[in-house]
């Protein structure tokens, strides 16, 4: 019973946080349906039966007799409250609650556990290839050469830049096998990057490049 009240008594700070901030922003915003925003961002699967605890929580505390209960301001004790207005069948009601809450979350389906999996891999891989552009474009700066880049990025997608960024894998560079002679040069181990006995960059949202400014160098494919 102790636990439940020191949950009771703390319950309500993240969903008073969401609505008060939600009502800085617009004061004519529905209540209840801000409630139902935060209970979806910060419970998802488990949304249902977390609403009907706090509810639960909240009727305990705000049904008529809890007024016999409070001091002079206004104030109730949290294990006087449990003590005197929760019986037993209700604290049990709520620990079914949290079970189903519990249960909801370990019974995601592999469906949405997998596209969870694709999204987050496509933004790792799709962050670790804006960083390489990103580095390549300050060599094009320190190289002096960067006065070429096109002004549309569109262009830029296009190589519209001085040199070429090529990395093994690819059509221009097929044999990855190639990736040893980089690894002797620029030790990435110090980063924690390692090379599989396939040639693969572990983690896998890493690349590998060697950047050439020559004007006349442009991808290729090697037949």
């Amino acid at each position: 019973m102790g636990e439940v009240a020191i949950v009771a008594e703390g319950a309500y700070d993240h969903l008073r946080l969401y609505v008060t901030m939600k009502l800085l922003d617009d004061w004519d915003q529905d209540v209840d349906v801000m409630l139902g925003e935060c209970y979806r961002l910060f419970y998802g699967p488990a949304e249902k039966p977390m609403r009907a605890f706090f509810e639960g929580i909240e009727n305990t505390y705000f049904q008529p007799r809890a007024v016999e209960l409070a001091d002079e301001y206004g104030a109730i004790d949290p294990d006087v409250a449990w003590t005197k207005l929760c019986p037993p069948k209700d604290l049990k009601e709520f620990g079914n609650l949290i079970e189903q809450a519990r249960g909801a979350l370990r019974c995601r389906s592999s469906a949405d556990i997998f596209a969870d999996y694709l999204y987050f891999h496509g933004l790792s891989v799709e962050s670790a290839e804006a960083l390489a552009e990103l580095w390549h474009k300050r060599i094009r700066e320190e190289l002096g050469i960067a006065g070429a880049d096109a002004a549309q990025v569109t262009r830029l997608f296009h190589q519209g830049y001085q040199g070429s960024r090529f990395s093994f894998g690819y059509p221009a560079c097929p044999d990855l096998e190639d990736q040893t002679k980089l690894f002797e040069l620029l030790d990435p181990a110090r980063i924690n990057v390692e090379l599989t006995e396939e040639f693969q960059l572990d983690p896998e949202q890493s690349t590998s490049a060697i950047i050439v400014h020559h004007p006349e160098a442009k991808y290729f494919s090697i037949e």
